[in-house]
């Protein structure tokens, strides 16, 4: 590192403070070194050196023929920079369902940080309007609950940390929090195999990366127990026609994982009409977060809460934040990708009671 004299502090203190106050936005780059040099009185030399020392704190980054980089450091969550949860499947800002108990317990989690939190809806706007927000709002971190590969991309230039909530692109730069979807669906199979079932089919979607990891963590669970799935048992979650034939053929499967809410609830409705009994000729796993286990009885038939793998969305929410603060703290950790847990939670008699 190269040598902080009396008077590369003190333009290294000056620089702090016009980035913290908001002089220079995140992914600016600052005046050249003798610009800074005559407005501060000192050498380009000096300037120099007040750079390289805000670069070893991760102020500014270092970018060759262009100069010197400011970094999202600059924006301090403990200065109301709030940190943005952006979710590509959010159109407005009204914050319902799913993501709106994310955002909340991303906020719990901030605020015993200290830290505030910025809802930013993503779906059905551009990259560009997204970045205007979090540039005008000088976000200090992003949590990233988008699959959108030009949005990330162009987060990644801007130099903030950022961690994906629920979402994983192969190959990014982003640490991630997910579902152990995998882990999930081999519960879920294990489950129906032990109760006795060999023909075990699928009702979901192999689309997005819940999609596939689970779809995977079935067909591992099923290979674990030396059985096979036909291809004809795999149908998808809105194709309804094509479930009521799955549940109506001969060799129809006894047991289904169905590794979303509203796909167990059609598969048991479908087959309630045939005249199949839950629970004796047709058993379901379903797919759930722990906090809206007790709201999916209201999809599902009077009286018939199913077996369903749950995840924690306060869990996943304290994961991001924690992992945040790692990045901010260390810009130069490894990528990470961590698993929330996933557990097979069995109906109670007094939700079923509740339901009946």
């Amino acid at each position: 590192m190269a040598k902080h004299g009396r008077g590369s502090a003190k333009v290294e203190a000056i620089l702090k403070k016009e980035l913290a106050g908001g002089s220079f936005s995140v992914g600016q780059y600052l005046p050249g070194v003798r610009e800074l040099g005559r407005k501060h009185g000192v050498s380009p030399e000096t300037v120099r050196r007040a750079l390289k020392h805000l670069e070893t704190e991760h102020w500014v980054t270092t970018h060759a023929r262009h100069g010197f980089k400011v970094t999202g450091q600059a924006n301090d969550p403990h200065r109301a920079a709030p940190f943005a949860y952006v979710c590509g499947d959010q159109p407005d800002d009204s914050w319902g369902g799913i993501v709106g108990v994310r955002l909340a317990a991303l906020n719990v989690a901030a605020n015993h940080r200290g830290w505030s939190t910025l809802g930013v809806p993503a779906a059905q706007r551009s990259a560009k309007a997204v970045i205007d927000q979090l540039l005008a709002s000088r976000v200090s971190g992003v949590i990233l609950d988008a699959s959108d590969e030009k949005l990330h991309a162009a987060v990644q230039k801007l130099g903030i940390p950022a961690v994906m909530a629920d979402t994983w692109i192969s190959g990014s730069r982003f640490d991630a929090v997910i579902q152990d979807n995998f882990g999930g669906a081999m519960q879920a199979v294990a489950y129906l195999v032990e109760r006795g079932h060999s023909r075990i089919a699928w009702v979901g979607t192999a689309a997005g990366i819940q999609g596939l990891e689970r779809w995977a963590g079935v067909m591992a669970g099923l290979r674990r127990f030396n059985l096979f799935m036909p291809a004809d048992f795999m149908v998808s979650s809105d194709d309804g026609p094509g479930i009521r034939a799955l549940l109506s053929r001969p060799d129809r499967p006894s047991g289904v994982v169905a590794p979303w809410a509203s796909a167990a609830s059609t598969v048991l409705h479908a087959g309630m009409e045939l005249g199949l009994r839950p629970g004796s000729d047709l058993e379901v796993v379903g797919w759930c977060p722990e906090e809206f286990y007790s709201q999916t009885r209201d999809m599902l038939p009077p009286g018939h809460m199913i077996p369903q793998i749950v995840w924690s969305i306060r869990d996943m929410a304290e994961a991001c934040i924690a992992r945040l603060a790692e990045r901010r703290a260390h810009p130069d950790l490894h990528t990470i990708r961590l698993n929330v847990e996933t557990r097979l939670r069995m109906p109670d008699d007094n939700q079923e009671g509740a339901s009946a």
